[in-house]
């Protein structure tokens, strides 16, 4: 049996944030939020702690928002190393010792 738990949406926030950054325009921001409505993103997630923690989990819909044309002529977006294998966890990829 899988437990999950509920995280504020770390991402979302992020791509928020981007949305301002990269054009400082209402546009932007309204893109963004649009965007996420239509799949359906709230401002809090729920995955396994190891998913959050260790396995990641699915953001390759926020790598194909980041991507959009739209974007792109507003100047792009930054995208962060950390979530370009379409996965994002805390500590995804680290390797950690016990």
């Amino acid at each position: 049996m899988k437990l999950y738990v509920t995280l504020f949406f770390v991402l979302l926030q992020t791509l928020s944030k981007l949305a301002v950054d990269i054009a400082n325009l209402s546009f932007a921001l309204s893109l963004a939020d649009n965007n996420m409505r239509q799949r359906g993103e709230r401002l809090f997630t729920f995955a396994t702690v190891k998913e959050y923690i260790f396995d990641g989990y699915d953001v390759q819909h926020y790598l194909d928002f980041l991507g959009n044309p739209v974007l792109n002529l507003l100047g792009g977006a930054n995208i962060p190393k950390s979530i370009l294998t379409g996965k994002f966890g805390f500590y995804y990829g680290v390797r950690v010792y016990f």
